[in-house]
C-alpha cells in the first residue's frame, strides 16, 4: 500500500541532473504535441519555427535530443546499450497495427463492415446497442478508433432515426466500446505495454481477451442502455 510506495520513493532518492532533463525533454514532448497547432502560426523574427512540424516529427526531435543532451560522467541520456533494451518488437507490432488499420480504412473494408450494419435498423433498441457494441469492440482489435468514427459515426447517426434510437446513445455507446479491446496488443497501448514485458504471449492475450471483450460488450451494453440513456436522452 502506501507503505511500499513511500519506501520506493525513498529508495529512489533525489531526482538525479539526466532524470531532470529527461522529465524535461518529455514535458517539452507533450507539450508540443498538445499545443504544437495552436503554436504553428507565432512568428519569432518574422520566421514560423513550428510551421509544419508533425507529432511524428516531433517525437523524432525529443529522441535527437535524448541522444545529443549530456548526463554527466562523459554520458548522454540515452546511449545506443541503452536503445537496444527499447522492446522494439512491441513497437513494430503496434506500428503494425497501425498500418493494418490504415489499410482496413483505405480498401474499404470498414466501410463494408460499417454499411452492414443497416439490417439492424428493424431490431429492438437493446439488441441494436448490443451489436453497435460487439462490432465496435472487435473492430477496435485491428482498426484504429480514427478510422472508426470516420466510418461508423455518420453510419450510426443515419440509423439512429430510422431504428428509434436517439443517434447521441448509439454515438456514445461506441465511443465506450472502442476502449473495451483487451484481445491484441495493437488493440490498446495498454495491451500492448503487457505483451512488452515478454510474460503474456498474444495467445494467451486472445484467449483471456476474448472473455473480457465478452464480458466488456456485456457490461458496456447494459450501464449505456440503464444509466447513460437516461442522462442523455432523459
Amino acid at each position: 500500500g502506501r507503505h511500499w510506495v513511500a519506501g520506493e520513493l525513498a529508495a529512489l532518492g533525489p531526482l538525479s541532473r539526466g532524470a531532470r532533463l529527461t522529465l524535461a525533454v518529455f514535458a517539452g514532448t507533450v507539450a508540443l504535441w498538445v499545443f504544437g497547432p495552436l503554436l504553428a502560426g507565432v512568428e519569432v523574427g518574422g520566421v514560423r519555427l513550428l510551421r509544419g512540424l508533425s507529432d511524428s516529427g516531433v517525437a523524432v526531435l525529443a529522441a535527437v535530443l535524448l541522444f545529443c543532451l549530456p548526463a554527466g560522467d562523459d554520458r548522454r541520456l540515452v546511449d545506443w546499450q541503452t536503445a537496444k533494451r527499447i522492446p522494439w518488437d512491441v513497437l513494430v507490432l503496434f506500428g503494425g497495427g497501425l498500418a493494418l488499420a490504415a489499410a482496413i480504412d483505405r480498401t474499404g473494408v470498414a466501410g463494408f463492415l460499417a454499411s452492414h450494419a443497416g439490417g439492424l435498423a428493424g431490431l429492438p433498441p437493446l439488441l441494436i446497442l448490443l451489436a453497435v457494441v460487439a462490432l465496435t469492440t472487435f473492430m477496435s482489435e485491428l482498426t484504429s478508433n480514427t478510422a472508426q468514427v470516420a466510418t461508423l459515426v455518420p453510419l450510426l447517426a443515419a440509423l439512429a432515426p430510422a431504428a428509434g434510437v436517439h443517434p447521441y446513445l448509439l454515438i456514445v455507446h461506441r465511443t465506450f466500446a472502442a476502449s473495451a479491446a483487451f484481445m491484441m496488443p495493437v488493440g490498446a497501448p495498454p495491451n500492448a505495454i503487457v505483451f512488452g514485458t515478454g510474460l503474456i504471449g498474444i495467445g494467451d492475450m486472445c484467449r483471456a481477451g476474448f472473455w473480457l471483450n465478452l464480458c466488456g460488450i456485456a457490461l458496456v451494453t447494459l450501464l449505456t442502455f440503464l444509466v447513460t440513456a437516461p442522462v442523455l436522452i432523459g
